[in-house]
């Protein structure tokens, strides 16, 4: 589920259509949550449908830890990759916003965390581009994104939330922001690289 402050639009030609914030979203803003009415698929249900499906998949969708590939059937689908990219998504099963998001700004992810190996260059515009997303920029980035976390996870708490009653883990989430278990971590989201 898509947070409600938020449309599908028109971004640029090279990018195509977009999230884009209708409201001011602050730091720590849940602004999606993984929903039971996603599309889920194993890798061998994947691999038996037509090409074009799998293209879509590829485009649209993103593969979890135990290799299974989800679809958003909301704005999720719509979200797009930027080298330096305003929300996080973590262990939980939902993103959060890292950065404030203004009022007409765009909502983006760093695909690498989703197994993505688009092949294709990037087009996000951002300064420190990479020309390209791997599946080994996850590996090389869990580090800053774990750091991110620890960052911005306890804001989760402060700031007012349109999704906080569809977050799963909401007790082993202030539990790990209290100290008393480990802050879960990107690594079983990372599928290995030479699979």
């Amino acid at each position: 589920m898509f947070h409600p402050f938020t449309d599908v639009r028109f971004i640029r030609e090279e990018i195509g259509l977009g999230v884009v914030a209708t409201r001011r979203l602050p730091r720590g803003t849940v602004v999606w949550v993984a929903d039971p009415l996603d599309l889920s698929v194993s890798e061998a249900e994947r691999d038996a449908l037509h090409p074009l499906y799998q293209s879509a998949l590829q485009r649209f969708g993103y593969r979890d830890e135990h290799g299974r590939w989800w679809v958003s059937w909301d704005h999720g689908r719509y979200v797009n990759h930027s080298c330096d990219a305003n929300t996080l998504c973590g262990a939980h099963g939902f993103s959060v916003v890292t950065r404030d998001i203004e009022a007409g700004e765009e909502v983006t992810e760093d695909w690498a965390w989703n197994n993505r190996d688009l092949g294709v260059p990037c087009r996000c515009g951002a300064a420190a581009c990479r020309g390209r997303v791997t599946r080994s920029d996850g590996h090389a980035r869990l580090a800053q994104w774990e750091r991110a976390m620890r960052e911005v996870y306890p804001r989760v708490l402060e700031v007012e939330q349109a999704l906080w009653d569809l977050v799963a883990d909401k007790d082993l989430l202030r539990d790990e922001l209290s100290g008393a278990r480990p802050l879960a971590t990107y690594a079983p989201l990372l599928m290995p690289l030479e699979g």
